[in-house]
């Protein structure tokens, strides 16, 4: 349960600073951020049929071994460690090899959303197997509980 809320968490951290991160740090316009949002809405589906099909041959522990590290790398490369420091650009520390440029942010940002929302799939599959049966029935089953903390974890991600 606490991956559900774990990833609704990382989720919608990342989609509600996308807007402000890449208008403030970057100059973009609204164009290019919904033009971001939308490549990667439509990675989200055929990188899930592809964790769909390699589940049939690795098992749900791999799978959820190697989500999670692409998102911690993701993650890491969101990370700026050039504004630790003092530094009087404007918008960002640009031309220092260690700062959070464009591209490096489109690719953490990337990184991130589709491995977690791929790593959504292997929780169901993991919760469907370990889930006791008195949680498989009911008005408060855990179709209900995974909800409540999806929307928890969404919630305190904005």
């Amino acid at each position: 349960m606490f991956l559900l809320f774990s990833k609704m968490f990382t989720v919608e951290s990342v989609i509600s600073a996308a807007s402000m991160v890449t208008k403030n740090r970057y100059g973009w316009a609204v164009h290019q951020v919904g033009t971001l949002g939308m490549i990667v809405g439509c990675l989200t589906i055929p990188i899930s049929v592809f964790i769909g099909w390699i589940s049939q041959y690795r098992e749900d522990r791999v799978l959820m071994l190697w989500l999670m590290s692409f998102a911690t790398l993701g993650m890491a490369l969101l990370i700026d460690v050039t504004d630790m420091v003092d530094a009087e650009a404007e918008n960002y520390n640009e031309g220092n090899p260690w700062a959070v440029g464009p591209r490096r942010y489109i690719a953490g940002y990337l990184l991130v959303f589709c491995s977690v929302q791929a790593f959504d799939g292997v929780v169901g599959s993991v919760l469907s197997k370990v889930i006791p049966t008195a949680l498989a029935t009911g008005t408060l089953n855990s179709g209900l509980l995974a909800t409540v903390l999806g929307t928890f974890g969404r919630a305190c991600g904005d």
